[in-house]
């Protein structure tokens, strides 16, 4: 059975997500940590961002979710790719049209923190290394080629 979360009125629908790729010192990206899939028995990051609402462009979206969850503007912004994401977590189905970019916080001093409190959960946002990405010690969902990213940024 499917998650409620992604039913309308009893049928699975195809969420619009759109999320940002941050960098830090051209070997880390900033995601949500704290994801878990218990049937598959993994820990994983999540990229920052959200849902588009009803009438809102997908750059609108990202930089109001950036705003909402880590109290942080963005510059810089780029659209990278649409995705689609179909997916299981926790042994349901997941379906999402992801609207990618890479951009900059506008205050630098965010990337001198480690972690940072993502306001409307209990996890927070940290730096995940690339060689650990690349080598498979830790994932970030979406899976993308977080190396070539950085390296074209």
């Amino acid at each position: 059975m499917l998650r409620n979360s992604i039913y309308m009125n009893s049928k699975p629908i195809i969420k619009t997500k759109a999320v940002c790729i941050i960098t830090r010192n051209g070997n880390e990206i900033l995601a949500g940590a704290g994801g878990r899939d218990d049937v598959k028995n993994e820990l994983f990051g999540r990229l920052v961002g959200g849902g588009v609402e009803f009438g809102e462009t997908s750059e609108i979206a990202v930089r109001r979710e950036f705003r909402e969850e880590l109290n942080a503007e963005l510059e810089n912004l780029e659209l990278l790719d649409v995705i689609e994401n179909i997916f299981t977590s926790n042994g349901e189905q997941g379906h999402q049209i992801m609207f990618v970019y890479k951009g900059d916080f506008v205050n630098k001093d965010l990337y001198k923190e480690d972690r940072i409190k993502i306001l409307d959960t209990l996890n927070d946002a940290i730096w995940y290394r690339i060689e650990d990405l690349l080598s498979g010690k830790t994932k970030v969902y979406p899976v993308l080629d977080y190396g070539a990213i950085i390296e074209n940024k």
